[in-house]
């Protein structure tokens, strides 16, 4: 918000604000949010939102609707997601995975990504089907409760932490299933890049809908146990082949035309 006040003080005729995130809860930090979210709507001439949700979230239900607001997708290079069976054996033989049914999550290790929850699952479905790995990738400071929970359900030895990586796309075509159940996202570009490598991908209802891009996408309320029974009726799912991103308009070069065209008509 200070810069674009700034920016309309300094005489700068368009100015573009741009929401990645729809954050509903509540700390000492709100009544902060809520004075610059007014403040912004003020000072901005543009409102950019990767999902309706975020948009709704920082300009306001109303001003979704105006002819201001622009729903930009965050793209992704779609080729690099496509499913390749020999990336998949490959990284499964480094884990010394066979037939295991193998959940991918991808995200930062804080409280938003719900690490938790997806560890209840896991247990209860490791329970279940002891056939069955957790792979998880990133880091952050919930990392240390995230190791002492697995500890403490005893299982360490299903679990594999991978820390940050740079061939997530990789990882996507080894694993199986995508699990995602964050507390809230703008939009889940992980969806989008999981679904565009086939794979099954379970989501919270707190993921916006702009991420629903296949079939493959099953959106579930954070209960336990219906998590445990969709992924039960989903295992023998077919394995996507299509590039379904470039299909949605996910596609970094189809978003990086717009934004280019958009650019140039409004600043020349």
């Amino acid at each position: 918000m200070y810069v674009l006040r700034a920016a309309k003080e300094a005489g700068i005729p368009v100015r573009i604000a741009h929401s990645h995130i729809a954050n509903p809860s509540l700390s000492i930090k709100t009544p902060f949010r809520i004075y610059t979210k007014l403040l912004l709507r003020r000072y901005s001439t543009h409102n950019f939102a990767c999902s309706i949700m975020a948009g709704k979230w920082l300009f306001g239900k109303k001003n979704t609707s105006s002819p201001n607001f622009y729903l930009v997708r965050n793209a992704i290079y779609s080729t690099k997601y496509l499913f390749d069976e020999k990336i998949r054996i490959e990284i499964r033989n480094t884990f010394n995975i066979e037939k295991e049914f193998v959940f991918l999550h991808v995200g930062r290790f804080v409280k938003q990504k719900n690490h938790i929850f997806l560890l209840n699952f896991f247990v209860r479905f490791h329970q279940k089907y002891p056939n069955s790995k957790l792979w998880l990738i990133g880091e952050g400071p919930l990392k240390k409760e995230v190791e002492h929970k697995i500890m403490k359900l005893g299982i360490i030895d299903s679990v594999e932490l991978l820390g940050v990586r740079e061939n997530v796309n990789q990882f996507m075509m080894a694993a199986d299933c995508l699990l995602f159940p964050s507390i809230f996202e703008g939009l889940g570009i992980v969806a989008v890049e999981a679904q565009t490598s086939g794979m099954l991908t379970i989501v919270s209802n707190n993921i916006p809908v702009e991420a629903n891009i296949s079939s493959l996408f099953h959106q579930l309320p954070l209960d336990v146990e219906k998590w445990v029974s969709e992924v039960e009726y989903l295992l023998e799912y077919e394995r996507g082949k299509e590039n379904v991103a470039s299909q949605s308009g996910y596609d970094v070069k189809e978003t990086a035309s717009w934004l280019q065209n958009f650019y140039l008509e409004n600043f020349l």
